[in-house]
């Protein structure tokens, strides 16, 4: 028995001599094949993550035929190329075998160090105002890195706990998903959480330009987008004046300027309004004449002389 310790092509002589000193010799030739070089590459190692090894397994002759995967005696594959989730955190031995078209196997185990996954937490699904700043997420861990999406509405995508703001014009509550991915060596785990906005309220009310003092009378609606159990405030604007009703009238005691201001409060949102609202004083009229006594044809002649305000036009009646 001969142990070749390398592959190639060998040639053995084998001479046979008698006796009587004579002697043949024959040759044949020998083939050793070579072994496979097994080697295998695998993903970042994390717990509870399907985790890919592939097959780099190199012939100098021949191909390789069959391949045997070993997960530390836990499971088997038979494929060349292979995906497994180890459940456990810590040390696991995986061993390939690869098997040669003419028969020949080798073998290589690689001890694999599996490592935890990270905490990833959104935070809590909250519902808030439109304009207002929300935090999303939680504390920051020492070591982690952090990545949201989408980008929408956040003032930084890149860290634990960032700031949230979103707008709403429509006339229902609109809800987003977002997601933060959290890294620690190469080991990620995702987490998502609904952040929803109320639709802005736009409170506003028609215009009411001016009135005359004596009968005024200022009917108001509210506007805007709210629900039936939404509040009202109304400022009238004399220092006097509120109201809590939907839509108020009301009338002012003196002339003047004054401005309405209208707030709207309504899923703990609120939005406010103003306008201003004149009150003009009523003219004092007053006239003279120059003889109010003569004869049938009689021409008298009248002196209109009304006080302040301003008139704007001065009508004489005769009755």
């Amino acid at each position: 028995i001969y142990m070749y310790g390398n592959p190639g092509l060998y040639n053995v002589s084998l001479t046979v001599t008698s006796d009587n000193g004579c002697s043949e010799n024959v040759i044949h030739q020998v083939e050793v094949y070579p072994l496979p070089v097994v080697n295998f590459s695998y993903d970042v190692p994390c717990v509870n993550t399907p985790m890919t090894f592939t097959d780099l397994t190199t012939i100098a002759s021949g191909m390789a035929v069959a391949w045997f995967w070993d997960f530390n005696g836990e499971a088997f594959e038979n494929s060349q190329n292979t995906v497994y989730t180890f459940s456990d955190t810590g040390f696991h031995n995986v061993t390939l075998s690869v098997y040669s078209n003419h028969g020949c196997a080798g073998s290589l185990q690689q001890t694999v160090f599996v490592k935890p996954l990270p905490v990833s937490d959104a935070g809590s699904d909250t519902t808030f105002c439109p304009g207002d700043a929300v935090v999303a997420g939680t504390t920051p861990t020492p070591g982690y890195s952090y990545s949201w999406s989408p980008a929408t509405g956040l003032d930084d995508t890149v860290i634990s706990n960032p700031w949230l703001t979103l707008d709403n014009q429509s006339d229902s509550i609109v809800s987003y998903n977002y997601m933060v991915t959290t890294t620690l060596e190469g080991c990620n785990l995702s987490d998502t959480v609904t952040m929803s906005v109320y639709p802005a309220i736009n409170a506003d009310f028609p215009s009411q330009g001016g009135q005359c003092l004596t009968g005024n009378i200022f009917d108001l609606t509210s506007l805007g987008v709210y629900d039936a159990s939404a509040t009202f405030y109304w400022d009238f604007g004399d220092g006097a004046g509120y109201s809590l009703d939907e839509n108020p009238s009301y009338s002012y005691s003196d002339t003047g300027k004054y401005t309405i201001n209208l707030t709207i409060y309504d899923n703990g949102c609120e939005s406010s309004a103003n306008s201003a609202v004149s009150v003009f004083e009523i003219p004092k009229a007053y006239f003279t004449l120059g003889s109010g006594v003569g004869c049938d044809p009689f021409a008298v002649q009248f002196f209109a002389s009304s006080l302040e305000p301003a008139v704007a036009d001065t009508q004489l009646r005769y009755f």
